[in-house]
């Protein structure tokens, strides 16, 4: 009896010293990050950020952590750390040297959800070029010419 007590004791204790050890190795991972939280393991923030709000704002998720945190934070989203940026002049850095300074990158959970080839997972060139398609089949003079029959003069 006194050896179990002993034995759960020591496993108890061996098991909180290797969780210390792994939060503050992911803690010294996470320094070089903008400031902001990460929320719960594997879940993280996605809650938060997915829940509705209207269309006319930011939503609650974003104003809170721009308010605590700036801008520019990092967070916990769908099960990878993920760097959010509300920046407009960081975003206008960022995407035309993307590639040279800066990977964006979307986490592998949301390639699985809208395919490889969505708009939103694509990089570089490649989502440019996707891009450009798609305005050029949804522009305007397009759906005007092959959807208006043209009216015979009067």
């Amino acid at each position: 009896m006194e050896n179990t007590k002993l034995f759960v004791l020591l496993l108890s204790a061996i098991s909180l010293a290797i969780l210390m050890w792994r939060a503050k190795k992911r803690e010294r991972k996470f320094q070089k990050f903008p400031p902001g939280r990460m929320g719960w393991p594997f879940v993280g923030e996605t809650l938060a950020l997915i829940k509705p709000h209207p269309s006319t704002s930011i939503g609650e998720f974003m104003e809170q952590h721009i308010s605590r945190h700036g801008k520019i934070f990092v967070s916990n989203l769908f099960g990878e750390p993920t760097i959010v940026s509300a920046d407009p002049g960081f975003n206008k850095f960022i995407f035309p040297n993307e590639g040279r300074l800066f990977v964006s990158s979307c986490p592998k959970n949301i390639e699985g959800i809208f395919g490889k080839w969505s708009t939103l997972v694509l990089v570089g060139d490649v989502h440019r070029n996707m891009r450009m398609m798609t305005l050029n089949f949804m522009s305007n003079k397009r759906n005007r010419s092959s959807q208006l029959k043209k009216r015979p003069p009067r």
